[in-house]
């Protein structure tokens, strides 16, 4: 099963992810431990065009080891669709990522169904969800 999640890094490490789909994005950190260039493929909540802000989840909440890791050494770069860039990765505030859940069930009515049933969650209370997933700003540098 850890392939199967870890199998969309390979597309991207090997200079396919314009193949990849819009909604995916490829962040390199740095390992909180080993100092070690670390990957995570995330979904993007949002991409906010007019300042090159993506938003993405910690789907797998404060535990997750990406999300530790940016929380050390908050300088990434982002992968999206084959171009490379550098960013900061922030957590936003719970009530700026509940408006950014809202939105996304709006966009995205099926993903956000098929993912609650998935994760065990609902995605009809945006302020629930947001206590519960946090939400990261990779910024452009």
């Amino acid at each position: 099963m850890r392939l199967l999640f870890r199998a969309p890094i390979y597309f991207y490490r090997y200079g396919l992810g314009r193949l990849m789909s819009k909604r995916l994005l490829m962040l390199i950190h740095t390992g909180r431990k080993s100092g070690q260039p670390r990957y995570a493929v995330l979904e993007i909540v949002r991409h906010d065009q007019a300042s090159g802000v993506f938003f993405v989840p910690a789907a797998f909440g404060e535990k997750a080891d990406w999300y530790l890791n940016i929380l050390e050494t908050p300088e990434v770069m982002v992968n999206h669709r084959g171009r490379h860039r550098e960013a900061l990765a922030e957590t936003i505030s719970t009530d700026a990522a509940a408006d950014e859940f809202a939105r996304y069930v709006v966009a995205h009515a099926r993903t956000a169904r098929n993912l609650g049933k998935m994760m065990g969650i609902s995605f009809d209370d945006p302020g629930a969800l947001a206590e519960k997933i946090p939400l990261v700003a990779l910024r452009p540098r």
